[in-house]
């Protein structure tokens, strides 16, 4: 191992204080889903106008409840189960995943912004010529100046700019470079441990 690749091991090391939980901010578990209601129909109710009131589909009125048939009869009295709408699926999703993006080492946030790729995106410098990006984030917490330290919190876990899903994208950069942060973790103790036994000669 080149003194160069050392010196950059030993530098990385400070900024792996907070780097799990950013990834496990990463991987949000399933949240709450929207409440469901029930509907007593009453004189007048048709399945369409139960469907304009709490906006939803006709289709998804007749599958919650099972419904048969081409134009499926309701009686007053029936209790309807009305699914969530798509607007309150969503807020109770986003709700869900609005967990924390936190800093990964101490240093000077540098962007605050949003960007086309990225959305919206904190980018922090830290020593040694390192810095960090989080992007896609829902909100973003800090300001251009912030001083911040490893644990704080800088954004909320988001989809924004070019992702599909609730995600953390982190990189490390260094003098321009980005390098998969994997490759600056220290090796797990037990792959350690078997390559450790694997180079020792058999008794």
């Amino acid at each position: 191992m080149s003194a160069t690749t050392m010196r950059l091991g030993a530098a990385a090391l400070g900024l792996i204080v907070a780097l799990g939980p950013a990834q496990a901010a990463a991987e949000p578990a399933a949240g709450p889903r929207a409440a469901q209601r029930v509907h007593e129909v009453k004189p007048g109710d048709t399945l369409t106008s139960l469907a304009k009131r709490y906006g939803v589909t006709v289709a998804a009125i007749v599958k919650a409840n099972k419904l048969s048939g081409v134009n499926p009869a309701i009686k007053v009295g029936q209790h309807l189960a009305i699914p969530a709408s798509e607007t309150a699926t969503a807020a109770a999703h986003r709700s869900s995943v609005a967990l924390p993006g936190v800093a990964a080492a101490p240093g000077v946030v540098v962007t605050a912004g949003s960007e086309t790729r990225y959305g919206l995106v904190v980018k922090i410098e830290h020593t040694a010529g390192f810095m960090t990006v989080y992007a896609h984030n829902d909100v973003n917490l800090v300001e251009v100046g912030d001083r911040v330290d490893a644990g704080d919190l800088v954004a909320l876990v988001g989809n924004t700019g070019r992702a599909t899903t609730y995600h953390v994208h982190f990189e490390v950069r260094r003098d321009g470079l980005a390098y998969n942060p994997l490759y600056l973790l220290p090796m797990p103790p037990r792959i350690a441990q078997v390559d450790e036994i694997a180079k020792t000669p058999h008794e």
